[in-house]
């Protein structure tokens, strides 16, 4: 009969290699922080961290990650340190913006050519990221207007091979416009909580993308700023509080998306419709599920190790999900803005790489100086902008 302390040695053993699987928690290699400064991208230079793993045996794709309005690349630094360590190359942009207002058809634009820059970088000499950028391999992933930055910007590239939306928000109709021509499998990981900045991004966007493998879900108890990690109570007062305990679910979807989106790990499959899927819905961790296709992924052949412990989950419940379109009941709807045709406006010229950095043109984190957030008023006037044009909006219709 084996004695107690044997059992529990055994057990202590087994727990770490079921809890490093969790897609949240940090993976096996080393994240390295390069601030490349301004880059040229489009009309426009965009300050650009580069978060990479330094001891990954083999090139790394590209996830690139927009921030919100009003915000900038240190709100997700946890999300593209968690990305590194699993052996991405995570480019981190403070996306220009203007108190005024966003240039979402701009933010598409930089953003892709930020990803074109991050791939030139893996094969220059010298260059920090030299040699570890696998650069057919690229995903987006994207907050709030962040978020439609990214799916415009993958509506118009057919180089994009995954879309996660952190509560992305909808303005007047561009989403619903583009989400036909969008091809890369994609995430949209909502918010539960309704607030000022948030709330426009309807169930119609995900019906509209068609043709390829997406989920739609909401964090039970989440607000707006809960997928920021770190984040601060300025945005809980501007957008409306939700539970910071939220936070590593959006972690947890979005890196197991990318991750079985590029193939780059068998594990992520059981949380992509699988077991621990499940087992997130059944608790009611996850609610409002829609999805489509997920059978048709391939995670890949490997199971990459993990190091951090995560919260262990709960399998017992599982079941496999649905190969078609799958809605819980009850899923909320939300009405769309006004439209307006977001494919007149996009432009596939190169990016201006003389000179100085110009002035900045519209985006999506809106900068008081650079290298300095927007402060709390600003992102107060921003909120309170908003909702001015919401109920404008709602008056004109």
């Amino acid at each position: 009969m084996r004695s107690p302390l044997a059992f529990g040695i055994l057990l202590v053993a087994l727990v770490p290699l079921s809890a490093a699987a969790q897609p949240d928690t940090r993976g096996p290699y080393t994240p390295d922080t390069w601030d490349a400064g301004l880059v040229a991208a489009d009309l426009t230079h965009v300050r650009t961290q580069v978060v990479f793993p330094t001891d990954a045996p083999a090139p790394g794709p590209i996830v690139l990650i927009m921030h919100g309005n009003a915000r900038n690349g240190s709100y997700h630094m946890e999300l593209a340190r968690t990305f590194a360590s699993r052996g991405l190359v995570a480019v981190v942009p403070d996306m220009p913006c203007g108190i005024a207002g966003c240039d979402h058809v701009a933010n598409a634009r930089q953003v892709l050519a930020l990803l074109d820059w991050a791939a030139a970088q893996g094969a220059t000499s010298g260059s920090r990221i030299e040699g570890r950028v696998d650069p057919e391999r690229r995903a987006l992933v994207g907050h709030s207007w962040g978020g439609l930055g990214t799916f415009l910007a993958a509506s118009t590239s057919a180089d994009i091979d995954a879309w996660v939306g952190l509560d992305p928000e909808e303005d007047l109709g561009a989403a619903l416009r583009a989400a036909p021509t969008v091809m890369a499998p994609g995430a949209e990981l909502m918010a539960a909580v309704d607030g000022v900045c948030n709330g426009d991004w309807r169930s119609d966007v995900f019906s509209a993308t068609t043709g390829r493998p997406h989920m739609r879900v909401t964090v039970a108890t989440s607000g707006h700023c809960d997928p920021e990690e770190p984040t601060d109570g300025i945005c809980d007062i501007a957008c409306t509080a939700g539970s910071r305990s939220t936070t590593p679910i959006f972690r947890r979807y979005a890196v197991a998306f990318v991750m079985c989106a590029l193939g780059m790990d068998a594990s992520m499959q059981d949380w992509i419709g699988g077991a621990s899927f499940e087992a997130d819905r059944a608790s009611g961790v996850l609610t409002n599920v829609m999805s489509e296709g997920l059978d048709a992924f391939d995670c890949g052949g490997a199971v990459v190790p993990g190091t951090d412990a995560g919260i262990a989950v709960d399998a017992a419940t599982a079941a496999d999900a649905d190969a078609g379109i799958e809605t819980d009941a009850g899923a909320p709807d939300r009405d769309a803005g006004a439209g307006f045709d977001a494919s007149a406006a996009r432009d596939a010229s190169a990016a201006d790489a003389s000179g100085g950095p110009p002035p900045e043109t519209g985006g999506c984190a809106c900068r008081a100086a650079p290298g300095r957030p927007l402060g709390g008023l600003g992102l107060s006037v921003f909120a309170l902008g908003l909702w001015l044009a919401r109920r404008w909006a709602a008056t004109a219709s």
